[in-house]
């Protein structure tokens, strides 16, 4: 009946609209039958090591805070850092579309919620200023929504290379192999070089004292 055909549009309708290629694979003139396509839900969270409130030395920001950085004034000032931004925690929770071109072996995300959620625990102070909770976490939390969407949106999704990031991984480790072949051939060379000196001296050694026997000296006369 009328209600079988509504249906069966409604479901091709859907069908239509998953399978619809982003973009840029569209313009790459790739094919449907070449893309497999997934549904995620994302949640990522990240938690500082370095206790909010606290001034970390410049080795606990690296080790502990990968988002964290203090600008330190030259000039005396009340307080120690002009500007400290420190993040205490971060989580992100998100349903997104994602897309694997088989042949060139790239990924292509987008997200597909139309309001992703960000949740940021952050504590900045400008010189001996301290912002307040609704600016830290509320302000910040929008402006990171904005950018997720901006970063990974229908229109234009982000992009992994998995080539280039096998190429970038074999190019990094023919670079440690040969630092790692340099150190050791280093390493022989010194030895080697220690070794000839060692017989050289030997050798000098052994003529002065046959020079001085007197085997040499009745062979003189």
């Amino acid at each position: 009946g009328d209600g079988d055909v509504g249906a069966d549009e409604k479901k091709a309708a859907r069908l239509r609209a998953w399978n619809a290629l982003p973009p840029q694979l569209e313009e790459m003139g790739c094919k449907s039958e070449e893309v497999v396509i997934l549904e995620a839900a994302v949640d990522v969270s990240i938690k500082s090591a370095v206790n909010p409130g606290t001034v970390p030395t410049k080795e606990e920001v690296l080790a502990g805070q990968p988002f964290g950085f203090i600008m330190r004034a030259k000039c005396g000032c009340l307080h120690p850092s002009l500007l400290k931004v420190q993040l205490a925690h971060l989580q992100v929770t998100a349903m997104m579309k994602i897309w694997w071109h088989v042949p060139k072996q790239a990924i292509y995300m987008a997200l597909i919620d139309d309001d992703p959620k960000t949740e940021l625990d952050t504590e900045i102070r400008l010189c001996c200023i301290e912002f307040p909770s609704c600016i830290e976490d509320q302000f910040l939390s929008w402006v990171g929504k904005k950018v997720l969407q901006s970063l990974f949106s229908i229109e234009k999704p982000f992009k992994l290379d998995l080539n280039e990031i096998e190429k970038e991984k074999e190019k990094k480790e023919k670079a440690e192999a040969e630092k790692a072949w340099k150190k050791q051939y280093d390493k022989l060379k010194e030895q080697t070089d220690r070794a000839t000196e060692k017989l050289i001296e030997a050798a000098v050694e052994g003529l002065k004292t046959d020079a001085k026997s007197p085997r040499d000296s009745c062979w003189k006369k």
